[in-house]
This record gives C-alpha cells, sequence and structure tokens, in this order.
C-alpha cells in the first residue's frame, strides 16, 4: 500500500532529475554561444524562460501517468503493477529527453536553432530523412 505522504514521490523525483537533464545543456548551449548574449540580465532570462519550458514539457509528458495514478486503487496488488508501468514510463521519458538534448548541437549546427516541431514531423518522412543523413554524414572512404 502506497503510503499518503510518498503519493507524489515518483512524481517529484522525476521532475528534479528531469530538470537538471535539461537545465545542464541549456548552459553548455549558452556557453558555446555565449557571444549572442549581452549582459547578465539575458543570462538570466536564458535560464528562467528555459525552466518555464522545461516544466511545462514535464507537464505533458506527466498528464496521463499523473491522471492514471490518482484512479489507481489503493491495493498492494495494483500498486505493485502501477508502479512498475510508472518506471518503464519514466525510464523511457529520460531516454527520450536525453536523446533530444544530445540531437540539439547537430540540429543547432544545421538550422541555427534548437528542434522544433518541424524535427519531430519530419520523421513521418523516413526515406527522405534516412537519405539526407547518410549523404550529410556518411563517413569518408
Amino acid at each position: 500500500m502506497l503510503q499518503q505522504k510518498y503519493y507524489l514521490s515518483p512524481f517529484l523525483r522525476f521532475i528534479g532529475v528531469s530538470l537538471v537533464i535539461l537545465t545542464l545543456p541549456r548552459m553548455g548551449l549558452a556557453f558555446w554561444f555565449n557571444e549572442r548574449i549581452e549582459g547578465e540580465e539575458a543570462w538570466l532570462q536564458i535560464l528562467l524562460q528555459g525552466l518555464r519550458v522545461d516544466f511545462l514539457s514535464l507537464c505533458w509528458l506527466l498528464i496521463l501517468p499523473a491522471f492514471i495514478h490518482c484512479l489507481i486503487p489503493n491495493q498492494a496488488t495494483w500498486q505493485k503493477y502501477w508502479l512498475f508501468a510508472l518506471r518503464c514510463w519514466f525510464v523511457a521519458s529520460l531516454w527520450l529527453l536525453v536523446y533530444m538534448e544530445l540531437a540539439t548541437p547537430t540540429f543547432i549546427s544545421e538550422y541555427d536553432l534548437r528542434p522544433n516541431r518541424l524535427f519531430v514531423e519530419y520523421l513521418i518522412y523516413p526515406k527522405e530523412v534516412i537519405s539526407m543523413l547518410w549523404q550529410g554524414y556518411k563517413y569518408p572512404q
């Protein structure tokens, strides 16, 4: 039986880890493009706006499991299976976040902006994406 005081702890831990995973690369990108940043106020704005966007993205990522979490009966059997499914959701979500952060520098080098909706929309055209990646990034022979 999940105790009342630990009811939200899986979500809070996930949000904490995710914010670290998302904030560190943002600061690295800010240092990489530091010539575009003017003054200390801009650094603060980058950090605060980034936290705002990250928190909103995490809310979208967690809305379904949070809703299900509220509906699961408070019985040990159900809780055991649900916590396993929730753990799987968190691991898959963290992998997605890490992948997006690792893909960001290459995307910025190519298009001079962070990955946006076009990054995801082009995935419905796998032939074009694979041929473009093959032409642009194949190893020299």
